[in-house]
This record gives C-alpha cells, sequence and structure tokens, in this order.
C-alpha cells in the first residue's frame, strides 16, 4: 500500500483550476470539456457468490463525470451522490492518440488520498505530479493530470470507475460513470480535444 507522498505536490493548482470552472468563468476560452450525467442508484457488489445491485450505496455512487483539456492540463472531474472522506478509489482510463494510461485517486484508506499515473501497459506508477481536490460543497473530486504525463495528447477520451474493496480481493463493490451493471474496463466517452 502507497502512502502520501510527492505526487500529492500538485494539490493547490487542482484547487485553483476547480475554483475557476465551478464559478462557470474563463474555462470555456482556455479549454475543450465534455461532461456526462450518471444514472443514480447503480452501484454493484462483485463477491464469490455473483453480482448484486447496490442501490442505496451513496458513497460510491458517481452521477457525474467531466473531462477538461485545458492547454497544460487534462482535469478529471468525478460527482458522487454522497461524497465522504474515504472509502473510494476512482479509476480513470484515460485513452489519447499516444496511448491508454491509468489514473488513479486513492482515497479508500482513512489517511491523505493520493494520486498515481500509470502510463501504458505498464503497472508501476510513473513519476508523474498529479494533483487532486476534493470539493466537499459540490460533491467532487478533481484529479489535475500535466498533459506531458499524458505524452501531451491532441486529443483524450476517458471513463471511470468507483471502486471499494469491501473484502480485500473478494468482494468489491463498483460503478461505471458511463453504464449501469458490470462490463469490463471503464467505458470510453467522446473524444475531447485540447482547448
Amino acid at each position: 500500500m502507497r502512502s502520501a507522498g510527492p505526487r500529492d505536490a500538485g494539490l493547490a493548482p487542482a484547487a485553483v483550476c476547480l475554483a475557476v470552472l465551478f464559478a462557470g468563468t474563463g474555462a470555456a476560452a482556455y479549454a475543450d470539456s465534455e461532461s456526462h450525467a450518471d444514472r443514480a442508484h447503480d452501484v454493484v457488489e462483485v463477491s464469490p457468490s455473483g453480482t448484486a445491485a447496490r442501490p442505496g450505496d451513496r458513497r460510491r455512487d458517481v452521477v457525474l463525470v467531466r473531462t477538461v483539456h485545458a492547454q497544460h492540463v487534462v482535469l478529471l472531474i468525478a460527482g458522487l451522490r454522497r461524497l465522504g472522506a474515504s472509502g473510494f478509489e476512482l479509476l480513470w482510463r484515460v485513452r489519447t492518440d499516444a496511448g491508454t494510461w491509468r489514473v488513479q485517486y486513492n482515497a479508500d484508506i482513512p489517511s491523505t488520498p493520493f494520486v498515481v499515473v500509470y502510463p501504458p501497459g505498464d503497472d508501476e506508477p510513473s513519476d508523474c505530479l498529479a494533483g487532486a481536490h476534493r470539493d466537499a460543497a459540490h460533491r467532487r473530486v478533481a484529479v489535475s493530470v500535466p498533459r506531458s504525463c499524458l505524452g501531451g495528447p491532441h486529443w483524450v477520451r476517458t471513463g471511470l470507475l468507483v471502486r471499494h474493496w469491501v473484502q480485500f480481493d473478494t468482494d468489491v463493490r463498483l460503478d461505471d460513470a458511463r453504464r449501469t451493471g458490470l462490463h469490463g474496463p471503464a467505458r470510453l466517452g467522446p473524444r475531447v480535444q485540447k482547448g
């Protein structure tokens, strides 16, 4: 299990970017974006005994995913029905014209959340300094990934899974931001061009 460390250094820039986005000013002039509202009450639990719906699980229920592709960063934003301080992971799949990255915001244990970026085909995280901001008032988490960490892409497509291990390695709760049920890797949205 990794502890919080140097990858948390970008937290302040993410907060500034979020403030601009939530205020609704300036973002459109500098970035292209895409948003998708997910159906509420569609969390599933997968265990050795099968798959079961968990509609009452508000803490792992993603209701919004947004991607903002700006000049220097890609902002990955998740809105949850109820945002807790811990007890979940946000697992983004980020496909670009240069490959598919994985970006993980880990708040599954009660400590300081951290972000890791995995390059295409690699199970070891990169040294990329991605930042994150948890906005309790809006029930959102935003992760700010420098474009250079994603190969400087012309476009990105993103998918998001929310995950929580009820019993590690056996029972897990999941919600895909772009579809109901469990069907494999996170479904990707449309291309978002660099703004």
